[in-house]
């Protein structure tokens, strides 16, 4: 099954917004290509397509229900009911579904996030009605045995076992506890080991399906060399007796501040502070996102000469005895009511040990603030160019795409045309960049996560260093420097 970043990125605003481009001429060569249709079935169940005219197709159903719904008790029931699909349906053998897609070269996929579940393919597009009725068949009529289920729990555990050797994904998993300790978003998605190996059952399986796999939390995404008339019409024989209700629960996640250590043993420290920011649809998202495009990823094996980039003078000036940055990234993680804004850290001792390398971090920590808090029009207009990059390069594929667009339409239910996103990305200024750091940022509560030898990551002290008064104003100096 695919895995996603869980940094990944999604763009959504709810409502259209009036901001035009600067630059009209090119949005106008752009947009010849970048026109969705969306129609709603009587149930209001989505279909959205946008057609290339091509001969391969991406076809795919989006759905907005993840593990930020589940329970403590049946933590992993929505990553679970991904596997439990591919095992075959009350008419298709699962053998039968694996050698269609192998006879006509398509390929079936599916993933599971916070907030979204995805099955998808790609294929030639005189082959995309026989694939949605086989997602559609997976997806309505699955063969939920005890047998199947019993079989999965190895392989689910197994891929347990194979993410928490990334320690980016388990950094992220103890962020979200942290930040998230009394909401569905602080779960993991593959769910809490004792419910994968025993508590999950046929039942909840069932039941996660019927509360959440409704008419008006899913849509039909299909581009590339698909008509847009006969999408409609197979939503309407596949899906269009699908139940409405019930409706989907209400989200308000409360952000935390906090602290947490995870003891590994590794070479190098890694550290994550993240702040707790507006949801992707708040006019802010955008300017949090730019933001992030200030700093991008940097890493010193890879960028030791880029002596533009903020994160390289960063980590020119920081150099001492104390220790050097190996590794920086900046990241918001959108969601629907609340989102995460941060930076993930990667630092080496040099030679005053443990103690020298937390005063190492923390400086550093202070003067990327100080880089935000006194940004110059120059760094602010690379950083646009950046993201207006990053969102072009996003739809590259057909796969690509359907992705972008399943993200728009379960968080806003709508398109979001290219001038628009070019509009609100232009309207970012300095003022727009100042407000949004005394509103989430400066001063405000913040998560602390460590992943590595407890003796090298900083303790609950740290949250009152950084805002220490004294150090804010020194923090301002270290901007002029840096």
């Amino acid at each position: 099954m695919k895995r996603t970043s869980r940094l990944l990125e999604k763009y959504s605003l709810h409502v259209p917004a009036p901001f035009q481009p600067k630059d009209s001429s090119l949005i106008k060569h752009l947009e010849k290509d970048d026109t969705a249709k969306i129609s709603v079935l009587n149930n209001g169940f989505r279909v959205m397509t946008q057609e290339n005219g091509g001969e391969t197709a991406t076809v795919g159903v989006w759905i907005d229900a993840g593990s930020r719904f589940e329970t403590w008790e049946n933590n992993g029931v929505a990553h679970f009911l991904e596997h439990m699909t591919f095992k075959g349906t009350k008419t298709r053998s699962k053998n039968d579904i694996d050698c269609f897609f192998e006879l006509t070269g398509g390929q079936l996929n599916a993933y599971t996030t916070r907030e979204q579940t995805v099955y998808f393919c790609d294929g030639m597009k005189s082959n995309v009605a026989p694939a949605m009725e086989r997602i559609t068949d997976i997806l309505r009529n699955p063969k939920l045995r005890d047998s199947d289920l019993e079989a999965e729990r190895y392989t689910i555990l197994k891929e347990k076992e194979d993410v928490e050797m990334s320690i980016d994904e388990v950094m992220m998993d103890h962020v979200h506890l942290t930040c998230f300790p009394n909401d569905g978003l602080g779960m993991t998605i593959l769910g809490l080991e004792e419910n994968i190996a025993r508590n999950i059952n046929i039942k909840m399986i069932e039941e996660y399906i019927r509360q959440h796999y409704t008419a008006k939390r899913m849509c039909m995404v299909a581009c590339g060399g698909v008509r847009h008339e006969e999408m409609c019409r197979l939503a309407e024989a596949f899906w269009g007796d699908l139940p409405s209700e019930p409706a989907k629960p209400a989200l308000n996640a409360t952000f935390h501040g906090g602290h947490k250590i995870v003891e590994y043993d590794l070479p190098c420290p890694n550290l994550t502070i993240a702040w707790g920011t507006c949801g992707q649809s708040d006019h802010d998202m955008v300017t949090l996102q730019v933001i992030e495009h200030i700093f991008g990823e940097w890493q010193r094996a890879a960028h030791e000469q880029n002596a533009e980039s903020p994160i390289f003078k960063i980590a020119d000036a920081c150099k001492s005895n104390d220790g050097v940055l190996e590794t920086c990234q900046a990241f918001t993680t959108p969601y629907n009511d609340v989102s995460l804004f941060g930076f993930y850290l990667v630092s080496a001792a040099s030679t005053a040990g443990p103690e020298g390398l937390k005063r190492f971090q923390l400086e550093v920590v202070r003067r990327i603030l100080a880089v935000m808090n006194d940004l110059t029009d120059e760094q602010l207009h690379v950083a646009k160019e950046s993201y207006k990059l990053r969102f072009l390069m996003s739809g590259d594929t057909t796969t690509e795409l359907a992705d972008v667009m399943g993200a728009k339409i379960l968080a806003h239910g709508r398109d979001i045309p290219l001038a628009e996103v070019w509009g609100r990305i232009d309207h970012v200024s300095l003022n727009c960049v100042r407000e949004v750091l005394a509103r989430y940022i400066m001063e405000k509560p913040f998560v602390l996560t460590g992943v590595g030898n407890a003796i090298d990551i900083p303790d609950d002290s740290f949250k009152h260093d950084l805002w220490n008064k004294d150090a804010t104003y020194q923090t301002r100096a270290y901007a002029k420097s840096a």
